[in-house]
């Protein structure tokens, strides 16, 4: 939910800082004094179209809009941290900078596009407005709040459905796939096959015998150079006459005579016999190392012949020799289902012929449950709407079937006539302005307890209604707030005394024009209520209004 907003330079603000309740905000002011340009500001923060020129104060070079938002404990944070969004709680900070040729999206001051901020205000709000096309007007959007409005049985039936779906639809995909490959021609299947064959002949040890064979041709080049170090190291530790094992041997045969008179040399004469034995033991190795080192030709021209082949096959199919095995299974794979196509491809219609008639029974299932879902709702809309004074309407959820998808077999759209004499037709042709805010607010109210958007923003939801209509609608929006923040614009003295937090916008025009946003206490809430109820304020207003406050506060 919105919990701060802050604006600068944006049309006739100069700069605003507004704080709203978690519950009923309702914002008033005079006509023409500036109300609708607070909700296109948030509008525009979640992505709205924005052209500088438009909405940039005069005389600036950019406005800014900048919203601060508690996060429900419901919300799919994987949306932000996906988008390398990752320090943040349950509050972030969305902005909007508009400058004369482009515009700035940023989230905790990470820069995001403008598509992720209109995806994003789908989970968090909802703005309805007599010029703007509505998330719950969206007929592709209809099938989801049915979907939605039992999620006890009918969820059961949507998993049911949707399990042998998914493998109805591997297996299609599996079955697309094969029968792709048949528009092979023999000469790309000659190809296929040559790779492997060439791949194959070469009979690779391992992913890095080209490393172990680097390793023995550089040992045989440098045999020479080897024999004669390890014949001096061996001499040295062995074989000349004042030798290295001899002089040890000395020094530990002395320190040992020590050891009847003093006990001091103890662990001298154990290091001295530990390192005599360690050199006795490296000599013998490296003796063995100089007796058995050659240079062999044909070893050396063998290994050679056979790094050239391996670096053949990397410059071909590598960089390495273990991307050369790789690419032998791609090939071996691909091969296989050329080779097998057709066995594989009955095999796969055979699942698929004995998959639909369980995918059938599933839809059927599915489907009927929406229709009884769909009664439901179209009863449920209608009694709410009765409430809110369009006792004429008829709201109907219309099934169309279509081929099996990954919502089933139906497409579902909301249907609305407010006339007695009409048929019933898509709600995004049939309704009025004011009509709509009271279909969407009967809508949300319904839709409360299975909807994870968290504000509701009405612009002028009162427009052409009075009397026993404003109670109505005054009535639901109390009830919406219950579970969501709602934040309307109204000119109606009865909704505005529902309210938790009021907004009172004015406009000043001395040198420039500029709009002012304050927050009213308590007093000046009743005077507000009092002079939209009788266009002044006097005894008998300020009555009135404090009895519709009393009379808010017991509903």
């Amino acid at each position: 939910m919105i919990k701060h907003l802050f604006i600068k330079n944006y049309i006739l603000i100069d700069e605003l800082k507004l704080d709203f309740d978690p519950k009923f905000n309702a914002i008033i002011g005079e006509t023409g004094a500036g109300k609708s340009i607070i909700i296109s500001a948030i509008d525009i923060a979640f992505g709205a179209k924005a052209s500088g020129k438009d909405v940039i104060k005069k005389n600036e070079t950019s406005a800014i809009i900048e919203v601060v938002l508690n996060l429900n404990d419901n919300f799919n944070k994987n949306i932000l941290i996906d988008n390398g969004i990752t320090d943040f709680d349950n509050e972030i900070v969305l902005s909007r900078e508009i400058t004369q040729s482009s515009s700035r999206c940023r989230i905790n001051g990470i820069l995001v596009s403008l598509d992720f901020i209109r995806q994003f205000k789908t989970k968090l709000i909802d703005i309805h407005s007599q010029h703007q096309t509505y998330t719950y007007m969206s007929p592709k959007y209809h099938i989801h709040l049915l979907d939605n409005f039992d999620k006890t049985n009918h969820q059961i039936f949507f998993n049911d459905y949707k399990e042998v779906f998914i493998q109805y639809q591997s297996l299609n995909n599996e079955l697309k796939e094969l029968q792709n490959t048949s528009i092979l021609n023999q000469n790309q299947i000659d190809f296929l096959k040559f790779q492997i064959d060439e791949i194959q002949s070469a009979n690779i040890v391992s992913d890095d015998e080209d490393e172990k064979i680097t390793s023995k041709l550089q040992i045989l080049e440098d045999s020479e150079k080897l024999k004669e170090y390890t014949y001096n190291a061996y001499n040295a530790l062995y074989e000349d006459e004042e030798n290295i094992i001899d002089k040890l041997g000395f020094v530990k045969n002395n320190i040992q005579k020590c050891l009847s008179s003093d006990s001091y040399f103890e662990p001298i004469y154990e290091s001295l016999e530990n390192v005599y034995e360690m050199l006795r033991d490296s000599s013998s190795q490296i003796r063995s190392y100089f007796d058995n080192i050659s240079f062999d030709e044909q070893t050396f021209n063998e290994l050679n012949e056979r790094i050239v082949i391996l670096n053949k096959l990397k410059r071909k199919y590598g960089p390495s020799i273990k991307d050369v095995l790789i690419n032998l299974q791609k090939f071996q794979d691909e091969y296989d289902k050329i080779e097998f196509k057709d066995e594989k491809i009955n095999e796969i219609k055979s699942k698929i012929a004995n998959l639909l008639p369980k995918l059938e029974s599933s839809s059927q299932i599915l489907t009927q449950s929406r229709q009884n879902l769909a009664a439901r709702l179209s009863k449920m809309m209608e009694k709410a709407l009765i409430k809110l004074e369009l006792p004429k309407t008829k709201f109907e959820v219309k099934l169309i079937k279509t081929d099996f998808g990954e919502f089933g077999v139906d497409n579902v759209e909301f249907m609305l006539s407010t006339n007695v004499s009409e048929e019933v037709k898509p709600l995004a042709k049939v309704a009025s302005g004011g009509e709509i805010s009271r279909v969407m607010l009967a809508l949300k109210t319904i839709f409360a307890h299975a909807d994870n958007v968290d504000t509701c923003i009405f612009d002028e939801i009162d427009t052409g209604i009075s009397g026993k209509a404003s109670i109505s609608v005054s009535n639901a929006i109390n009830v919406l707030s219950k579970t969501h923040q709602v934040i309307c614009i109204s000119h109606q003295p009865i909704i505005m005394s529902r309210a938790d937090n009021i907004l009172y916008v004015s406009k000043t025009q001395n040198d420039e024009t500029e709009i002012k946003v304050k927050k009213l206490n308590e007093v000046e809430k009743i005077q507000a209520i009092a002079m939209l109820a009788g266009g002044k304020i006097n005894e008998e207003t300020i009555k009135f209004a404090k009895d519709l406050i009393d009379e808010a506060k017991i509903k």
